[in-house]
């Protein structure tokens, strides 16, 4: 059986389905691409647009990018033993310091060695669940 705290994501590949279904026609007959510019051009304005970009930016910050850190900053507590809130500035200093260094660019590549080295290990710890006796 699979555990409960996975089926969310199967949840959402089909709301994300059904929300296309009724949300591309109708950014395809007002002509737009994205929310904010259909906002815009429903509603008029700036107001709408401010509103839903701070609203996305808060949300954003208190979800995701807090989970993230705080999940790094576990990771580094166990591998160096350190405090969580020294990790946690380590991994905002860190990460600030190569993002405002080298830009987009730089992300970009992280996120492209990331990506690459947790591929190979995933093919690594593959082969060594399917070949090791037990």
């Amino acid at each position: 059986a699979l555990p409960i705290s996975g089926g969310f994501e199967w949840n959402a590949l089909v709301l994300v389905v059904i929300l296309g279904w009724i949300f591309v026609p109708i950014y395809v007959k007002a002509g737009v691409v994205t929310m904010p510019e259909y906002l815009k051009k429903r509603f008029g304005g700036k107001r709408i647009r401010i509103y839903l970009s701070i609203l996305s930016l808060l949300l954003y910050v208190f979800t995701k990018i807090s989970a993230d850190m705080f999940s790094g900053a576990i990771f580094i507590r166990q591998a160096m033993r350190l405090n969580i809130y020294i990790a946690i500035v380590m991994l905002l200093l860190i990460t600030a310091l190569y993002t405002v260094t080298g830009g987009l660019a730089a992300v970009i590549y992280t996120d492209t060695l990331q990506t690459i080295i947790m591929l190979l290990r995933s093919f690594i710890l593959m082969r060594y669940a399917f070949t090791t006796d037990r």
